[in-house]
């Protein structure tokens, strides 16, 4: 079995395009995001890109807010957590991924759930 590759190693990979790395970060980051978005469906008042996503799936699912109602709903919360992750690989596979972002892997890895 060979060691598991750093966040910012397989951040690297999915910009180059490796199917393998992409499944890889998905399934490291999932139970992560899937916290967050828990988090941010709970506290609605909090402000940050994560949030503003987080709203942005609920509007496009035309579901309406009840927060912690819908951070009980595995599917839901499945659901947001495949298309944030879809959108986030997507940034890091565009052409200019060399550029700074709001938000790389490292910065959502050092984000901790307490909820």
């Amino acid at each position: 079995m060979k060691p598991a590759l750093a966040l910012e190693q397989l951040q690297a990979c999915v910009a180059r395009g490796d199917a393998a790395a992409v499944r890889e970060l998905r399934e490291r980051l999932q139970p992560a995001i899937a916290c967050m978005i828990r988090r941010a469906l709970r506290f609605p008042a909090e402000s940050s890109p994560l949030q503003a996503a987080v709203h942005a799936e609920i509007r496009r699912l035309r579901l309406t807010a009840r927060g912690g109602l819908l951070a009980e709903d595995r599917q839901i919360v499945r659901l947001i957590v495949g298309r944030i992750c879809r959108g986030l690989f997507d940034r890091f596979r565009l052409p200019s991924a060399h550029l700074p972002a709001e938000e790389t892997v490292s910065d959502w890895a050092r984000l901790s759930c307490t909820v």
